[in-house]
């Protein structure tokens, strides 16, 4: 039996062999956002596969054309658990499929989310918004795939570049999405933070959400690829991508260095720039990824104790044997200062080179962040977006090995 929900924008294939849930989800799904999904439900595998078989080739202007995405159960009459979310994914591995699970269920939903599913939701405890904005994400996340397999690579390619605060608080956030929002202009780019607890990058897009790396932190490391790290692709909108890190105590645990390494990795190979926004705090994590960065830029503020501190973070990873020459510094002035080390007493007590001093602007930069923009894309005429334009290309032309296209200023 199947039945033809009304028809509108995303095209959904429901999986779902109990006919209440089903009707339920129809009209859940139409509260508050009617207008936005078209459902076709079909009682079992067997069913979905010889649909999706039809259907898939059709193209969408037919009026009947190929899905977006799959609302899938996991128990059905013709197949249970795992199998059937392997089955169904077998055949259109190209399909973003979120799950459906009984509350027993939950630790095989997480398993099949680390082999390709886009999300999984526990029947009973979701509401229609909740639904919606799952399979928003997932065709989002869908298209950011085919997006990254069809765009070419630039020369530049698989080149990362690490933002690291010399303590907390300094604007390494601000730096790095910035710096990511200036690449992006004809480059593909990610933006990742690789934290062990809240990352901040939420906080600038009006309290974002979605996929985050959390989960593949508990998975083996070798373990995980390119698919686990697509699948978790948030579009920023404004032409970079972004990876979250953890959004709540209960996500929140230590990197290991084989982790971090991994991640890094695969990065590497998924865009011309991956930026990282990496915490201050020393660990074993920290140290992997720096090693595996092109170019470290180090952001301070310009007192006395971050400078301080910046000592310390250089000779730190000096020790670890990371050469001065991959390292920059970006100065963030959040106070007017009549007194500030020069520059140049600067490079020379600390041995790395200066790529700019972001002057102070506090109503502009809380602007650019009530509007979930990067003050180069919502004020780029600025005196601080101005700065902050340079340091990226500075430390892009670091990262892609030619030094001396950035030099002192």
């Amino acid at each position: 039996m199947s039945d033809r929900f009304e028809v509108n924008e995303m095209k959904i294939l429901l999986v779902e062999d109990n006919p209440g849930d089903a009707r339920l989800l129809q009209e859940e799904l139409k509260g508050g956002i009617e207008g936005q999904f078209e459902l076709t439900w079909v009682e079992d595998l067997k069913a979905a596969l010889k649909l999706l078989a039809e259907r898939q080739e059709k193209p969408a202007e037919s009026g009947n054309g190929a899905f977006d995405a799959v609302l899938l159960d996991l128990n059905l009459p013709d197949s249970h658990g795992l199998e059937t979310f392997h089955s169904l994914h077998g055949q259109v591995p190209g399909l973003p499929v979120v799950l459906l699970t009984g509350l027993e269920d939950e630790k095989t939903g997480l398993r099949a989310v680390q082999e390709g599913a886009q999300d999984y939701l526990v029947k009973g405890q979701t509401s229609g918004p909740v639904v919606a904005r799952s399979l928003r994400y997932a065709i989002e996340r869908n298209r950011n795939l085919q997006w990254h397999r069809t765009k070419s690579r630039h020369a530049s390619g698989g080149r990362i570049l690490t933002v690291m605060g010399v303590k907390g608080g300094v604007g390494a956030t601000t730096v790095a999405l910035n710096t990511a929002a200036v690449l992006s202009q004809d480059k593909l780019v990610i933006a990742a933070e690789l934290r062990p607890d809240f990352g901040s990058f939420s906080t600038h897009f009006r309290k974002l959400a979605g996929p985050n790396l959390a989960e593949l932190y508990r998975m083996k490391a070798d373990e995980i690829g390119e698919s686990h790290l697509e699948q978790r692709l948030i579009n920023s909108q404004l032409g970079f991508y972004l990876l979250l890190g953890p959004q709540n105590i209960s996500e929140f645990g230590d990197i290991s260095s084989h982790h971090a390494e991994k991640v890094a990795e695969v990065l590497s190979g998924m865009g011309d720039f991956v930026i990282v926004d990496l915490p201050a705090a020393p660990s074993a994590a920290q140290e992997a990824l720096l090693k595996r960065s092109n170019a470290i830029v180090l952001v301070s503020e310009r007192d006395d104790s971050s400078l301080m501190s910046a000592q310390v973070t250089i000779a730190r990873l000096n020790k670890w044997g990371i050469s001065s020459d991959a390292m920059s510094l970006v100065l963030v002035s959040k106070f007017p200062h009549s007194d500030g080390m020069p520059v140049e007493a600067i490079e020379n007590n600390l041995g790395v080179r200066v790529l700019g001093i972001v002057p102070p602007a506090p109503d502009i930069c809380a602007a650019a962040q009530k509007a979930s923009a990067p003050l180069v894309l919502y004020r780029p005429r600025s005196a601080p977006a101005s700065i902050l334009t340079s340091v990226a290309q500075r430390a892009a032309a670091i990262a892609v090995g030619t030094p001396a296209a950035a030099s002192r200023i």
